[in-house]
């Protein structure tokens, strides 16, 4: 898809959710989430799913950030700075504003 079709002030960005990626579920002391037992109970959720490993973020999370930090997007330079929450406040205000 040729990014031409998108407005001048269109800021592209990524997000997950953490029970979709996170896995560990047993690991390190985490703790189950409300999801985590929701999936242990038997009918719950449909063929006895869970997210046990997922993506696994929980272990790979080095390597996962370490990927994010080489996008080459402009808008993902944010992953690259410690930013403070007004700094992102900032930064969701320019793209949302343009101010």
């Amino acid at each position: 898809m040729s990014t031409q079709a998108f407005p001048d002030r269109f800021v592209w960005g990524a997000a997950t959710a953490a029970y979709q990626v996170e896995g560990g579920a047993r690991s390190g002391g985490r703790g189950l989430s409300i999801w985590d037992m929701l999936c242990e109970k038997s009918g719950a959720i449909h063929g006895g799913h869970n997210a046990d490993v997922s993506s696994d973020h929980y272990h790979r999370f080095a390597e996962d950030v370490a990927r994010a930090g080489e996008a080459t997007a402009p808008d993902l330079e944010i992953l690259r700075k410690p930013y403070t929450a007004a700094d992102l406040a900032r930064a969701l205000r320019v793209a949302l504003d343009g101010a």
